[in-house]
């Protein structure tokens, strides 16, 4: 659908980029006029740089609102009134026309030529029940209505908006349909109260301005109509009611076994995508745009799978591939729309002007996509056999008493006595005893039947509450797989965070392993050292007799505390326990002056059995300054 861009929005070069051709339903994006010019005229063009599209219904600039729904939402709403799920909804670019064509901010007096898709609906709507009404008088119809919306992830009742978000939950009810929870739903009765909840919801939205828009959606608004039609079955199988049965003598309590049609009409307008370096959002309106940007996201990847999932299958969904509707809100709510029971439209609005040749074809690829998508809807219905069953029994018990009634009255004839009595009894004695008995034949054959009736209640009774067993199972079973459903998912998170833990501490003890390494290293250094230090004491003469490593050590034992010496002592017990002598004589004696030649030499003289180090000559450096 090409919209025609805003005013404060058009084309500065006036140039276009989209080419219409409604006879083949096709849509081409060039920045080659002449390729443009032949799309719209019908005429071949081959153009390197132009992309054609196809799509089921294809609407140019000049499309009127009324053209609009009459080709692409009329056929779905009467589908809706007869019992499906109908999802319609707009995707584009911000400033593409969405809120325009799904008319999400009109009201009750918006002239015929502006009126957008969501208010006809509720005209056509309203229509054809008061047809189907008149048709047929047993069919009563209910009408509810929801207006919400998805705001930065956060689910917001617009008719109710004083409502706390965190009480609106998404949830999946045991027929696997997504419901929405905590929500208000009123009940309308005229087009005009759906005008008023259209209107109290289009105050409530959410929106703002950009340099592309004065009044941008900042948030994805879901319009929803449920309707519930209850069916008089009596009336639709030839079944008579109580009344017209028995007359004056049917029971008090009387049940009429209905069937109840249940269908949601969804109305989206989605929230444009945007690229800031053009709407020039800052602030909040950059936190809205990357929400929304997420959620279009999230939807596309929902799209891309699905489509995917049915080129692989052939039509069918395969059950091993996994389709990411948890990952937004959006995604989660429209689950039954996407590939689920419900027919549904995806109205794609592009605008034709030449810089927004990108968000263009992005949109068009986005709903070529979404074309590929294949849903199964049915018609929604529920038929109450349980109140069936109670008027079938209500049935029998009546029919017993009438046949104990007749039983008892021919039980009081005496047959013994029509012999003797039969010459002084008149033939319309007679004729009573007769239709006497024929009553009693009568009511065996109907005792019969009554018996047989209520053998088959018997088994239909046993077979629906083995039904309802089984849904129990099932409803218990698809609970039992949500929760786990949801635990994985937990623990997937959990595991996730355990694993950048993991990554996390094992760097740590690398880097433990490399400062123990180098502490070692420095280690031997230091013990080297001192080894050198004490063969250097113990080779200089000192009174004629060599200076024993017992008072080089003394000496060192005597520069230091006790708490230092104490730990020098246990570190060189742990690492060198040969380097100290655990008893030693004390020599009061002084070192003898040391010169620097004769220190160079000893320092640099190493036992043969201690290895070097890569920073031995750093200390050795050291050694000379002792």
């Amino acid at each position: 659908m090409v919209r025609p861009p805003p005013r404060q929005t058009g084309s500065a070069s006036g140039r276009l980029c989209v080419g219409v051709a409604p006879r083949t339903n096709s849509v081409l994006v060039s920045r080659d006029d002449g390729a443009l010019n032949a799309a719209n005229s019908g005429a071949a063009h081959n153009s390197p740089s132009k992309k054609t599209f196809s799509f089921n219904k294809v609407h140019g600039v000049d499309a009127s609102q009324e053209h609009v729904y009459a080709l692409s939402c009329a056929g779905l709403v009467h589908q809706f009134v007869d019992g499906f799920n109908v999802t319609i909804f707009a995707y584009g670019q911000t400033s593409s026309g969405k809120t325009y064509t799904m008319g999400s901010t009109n009201h009750f007096d918006t002239s015929e030529h502006e009126m957008g898709i969501i208010p006809r609906v509720v005209h056509q709507v309203m229509n054809l029940i008061s047809m189907k009404q008149k048709m047929d008088p047993n069919i009563s119809f209910i009408i509810r209505c929801t207006f919400l919306e998805i705001y930065q992830e956060q689910v917001r009742d617009l008719l109710m908006p004083g409502n706390d978000a965190k009480d609106i939950a998404i949830r999946e009810d045991r027929n696997g349909s997504v419901t929405v929870s905590g929500v208000h739903e009123e009940t309308v009765h005229t087009a005009e109260d759906l005008f008023r909840c259209l209107e109290r919801g289009g105050i409530e939205r959410t929106t703002g301005d950009t340099k592309m828009h004065l009044h941008s959606s900042r948030s994805h608004a879901v319009f929803t109509l449920i309707l519930e039609q209850r069916l008089d079955t009596s009336k639709l199988v030839g079944m008579e009611t109580d009344e017209e049965a028995w007359g004056a003598g049917a029971p008090a309590q009387s049940h009429s076994s209905r069937l109840l049609r249940c269908s949601k009409l969804h109305l989206v307008d989605l929230a444009g995508s945007e690229r800031v370096k053009r709407t020039g959002a800052e602030g909040v309106r950059l936190k809205e745009s990357v929400k929304i940007n997420s959620g279009l996201l999230a939807l596309g990847n929902v799209i891309s799978v699905l489509g995917e999932m049915h080129e692989s299958s052939g039509g069918s969904i395969a059950a091993n591939m996994h389709v990411p509707y948890r990952d937004s809100k959006l995604t989660r709510l429209l689950q039954n729309s996407l590939g689920g029971n419900a027919k549904t439209l995806m109205l794609a609005c592009i605008s034709p002007c030449d810089e927004d040749y990108e968000e263009t074809l992005n949109t068009l690829k986005y709903a070529d996509r979404a074309r590929k998508i294949q849903n199964k809807p049915v018609i929604n219905t529920i038929d109450h056999q349980a109140v069936k069953l109670a008027s079938m029994q209500e049935r029998i018990d009546f029919l017993e008493s009438q046949i104990k009634k007749q039983t008892e009255v021919a039980l009081n004839i005496n047959p013994s006595e029509l012999p003797s009595q039969r010459s002084r009894q008149d033939s319309s004695d007679i004729s009573f005893a007769q239709a006497a008995f024929v009553d009693v034949e009568n009511d065996k054959v109907l005792a019969y039947f009554v018996e047989e009736l209520k053998n088959r209640t018997i088994r239909g009774t046993n077979a629906i509450r083995a039904l309802q067993d089984a849904n129990n199972e099932n409803k218990r079973l698809m609970d039992r797989i949500t929760d786990l459903e949801e635990r994985l998912h937990k623990t997937r998170l959990a595991s996730e965070s355990i694993t950048a833990q993991y990554e996390k501490c094992k760097l740590q003890v690398y880097d433990a392993n490399a400062m123990h390494a180098r502490l070692q290293t420095d280690f031997n250094i230091v013990f080297n050292t001192l080894e050198n230090i004490v063969t250097l004491f113990a080779s200089i003469p000192f009174n004629g007799n060599n200076v024993e490593h017992t008072v080089a050590w003394q000496r060192i034992q005597e520069s230091m505390d006790d708490r230092k010496w104490q730990s020098f002592v246990a570190v060189c017990d742990l690492h060198r326990p040969t380097l100290i002598q655990e008893k030693f004589e004390v020599i009061e004696s002084r070192f003898p002056a040391i010169s620097g030649d004769a220190l160079t030499s000893a320092a640099l003289s190493k036992p043969s059995s201690r290895k070097s180090s890569a920073f031995g000559s750093r200390f050795q450096r050291r050694s000379l300054k002792v």
